[in-house]
């Protein structure tokens, strides 16, 4: 049985964008009740350049490889204006897709969650897009049926 090569990396370059999109679609190819967001909308959420939530908050955004195809995927938040509100160091993770594969699930959430610590936070809340505002939660029953809007799936 031949070993798999899991690699992490951080969203940089076109290819890996479009990978971060791909991700999910791959995910959830086969499954009625999925939706997915469109791509222009989903960037819109991680543009730090023209949505307005980055005028206070920070990024950050990976992708998840196995053997060179995208499998994972993951971003990360600090919110400074709900820090300094609530007087916390708190960051939030979103956007987290993985397969049934807790090796993958562990690798995606360990990098944000070293990534929050490195920007100063002590605490981690999530999954929220990118915010509590947006979709947030994870679909723990219920894949048979069709979603609600903003919901988790």
């Amino acid at each position: 049985m031949q070993a798999t090569q899991l690699r992490i990396e951080q969203v940089s370059t076109r290819r890996h964008r479009a990978d971060f999109y791909r991700v999910k679609r791959e995910l959830y190819r086969n499954d009625p009740n999925a939706i997915v967001t469109l791509r222009r909308l989903e960037w819109l959420q991680l543009d730090a350049a023209k949505h307005p939530f980055y005028k206070h908050a920070i990024r950050e955004i990976w992708v998840a490889y196995q053997d060179g195809k995208p499998v994972g995927r993951i971003a990360a938040f600090v919110d400074h204006l709900h820090n300094e509100y609530y007087n916390e160091r708190t960051g939030c993770f979103g956007f987290f897709e993985a397969p049934n594969d807790p090796k993958i699930a562990r690798q995606l959430l360990d990098t944000a969650v070293d990534w929050l610590r490195k920007s100063g936070c002590d605490q981690v809340r999530g999954p929220m897009n990118p915010s509590m505002k947006s979709e947030f939660g994870v679909l723990l029953e219920g894949h048979d049926y069709p979603p609600f809007i903003m919901m988790a799936h």
